[in-house]
């Protein structure tokens, strides 16, 4: 939930506003006011509640810029909204504007249009994997260079399982799920330490937030995923996030703060096609190009060099990982990471410490297949 302060003159739109804000379950008005407060009374509102949205009514438009400049001085994160009665652009300081008519959809897209605009802080060691099409290995990928994080390089770490409806990891590494993610979106706005402790799963040294794969309610709202990671962010080294294929409303909120977005294909033609379709619609969700990753999966000697399936998606490769059947069969098995000593574990140790920013070589860096790999024009 955000909590609000609604400063709405006409008292009929303002009790619109607050049984909107009721039911969109994205809201709590802490206060609402017919008038604009003294400069003295806005502070002590503002230092009281330090409330994420404010809404402001447009009537007096220049006093309402006058006020909206005052919230920013004292709190700069908060997103205001003006309720104006013509349609208009956001003016000066204004996150975004709600006019009629006052529906629920109206105001729930006027929220997320502030708060994308008021806090739009990408974390940096958030990282996102999606697979080109099922089966890709983006789960395997993701798991292990948490594993890797967390073991190998002592970082803390964080996975959480996107992928509500077939997410595997709890049968992957047998964790059974302290409780279920959907759960914890629920009531992310309000979680602390001790709910998250008990929220969490442990295994490989990671902190896991796992699916239960409900048969009934199996969504998600954007707005827990955002509080999920405003509480998460300091707390973690790392937070790799498992998404499916197809990036859903809810899943934009992770791709669109996550420091780095990798699309996991393999070289065969069905993944490599889908992998520029996945490529196109974060571009086209408004991904920053800049952060989007490739990373070729299973790939052996006689599948196209990375420089061709860069050149194909229109992306240049990041990372290839060798294929090696025998070596993630035997994780699997195990309920475990993939040996750091085969091809495989090394090129993936090698992205893990990117990811840490251990940007160095790894004690013992490969000679195999990547070494190789770098050689080539």
């Amino acid at each position: 939930m955000f909590g609000a302060l609604l400063f709405i003159e006409d008292p009929v739109a303002c009790e619109v506003v607050e049984q909107l804000a009721v039911e969109s379950r994205q809201v709590t008005v802490y206060k609402s006011f017919n008038r604009f407060p003294s400069s003295y009374e806005l502070a002590r509102l503002l230092n009281t509640h330090s409330p994420e949205l404010v809404f402001l009514d447009l009537a007096d438009e220049s006093a309402a810029i006058a006020m909206a400049s005052e919230i920013a001085g004292h709190s700069g994160d908060a997103a205001i909204i003006g309720l104006s009665a013509r349609g208009a652009s956001p003016p000066s300081g204004f996150s975004a504007v709600l006019s009629p008519p006052l529906d629920l959809e109206r105001f729930q897209r006027s929220i997320r249009q502030a708060i994308s605009q008021a806090r739009s802080r990408v974390y940096e060691h958030l990282f996102a994997f999606l697979p080109s099409k099922a089966g890709a290995g983006a789960t395997t990928v993701a798991l292990n260079l948490s594993g890797c994080l967390a073991e190998a390089l002592g970082k803390r770490v964080l996975m959480i399982e996107g992928d509500i409806h077939s997410g595997v990891i709890s049968e992957l590494l047998q964790v059974e799920p302290a409780a279920s993610i959907l759960d914890l979106l629920d009531k992310a706005s309000t979680v602390d330490a001790l709910e998250w402790r008990s929220s969490v799963a442990h295994a490989l040294g990671v902190d896991l937030l796992l699916t239960n794969r409900p048969l009934e309610r199996a969504w998600a709202d954007w707005s827990g995923y955002h509080h999920l990671l405003q509480f998460a962010a300091p707390r973690y080294d790392a937070i790799l996030a498992d998404l499916p294929e197809v990036v859903n409303d809810a899943m934009l909120e992770v791709v669109r703060r996550a420091g780095a977005v990798f699309v996991v294909t393999t070289a065969e033609l069905p993944s490599l096609a889908l992998a520029r379709h996945r490529l196109r619609a974060l571009r086209h969700h408004g991904v920053d190009p800049g952060r989007i990753r490739v990373i070729v999966n299973r790939w052996h000697r006689n599948d196209p060099k990375p420089e061709q399936v860069g050149e194909l998606l229109e992306q240049p490769v990041a990372s290839v990982l060798p294929n090696d059947y025998r070596a993630v069969s035997k994780a699997t098995r195990e309920s475990g990471l993939v040996d750091r000593n085969t091809e495989l574990g090394k090129a993936i140790l090698s992205l893990a410490r990117k990811l840490g920013g251990l940007d160095g070589p790894a004690p013992e860096p490969s000679r195999g297949l990547l070494g190789r790999l770098r050689g080539r024009g």
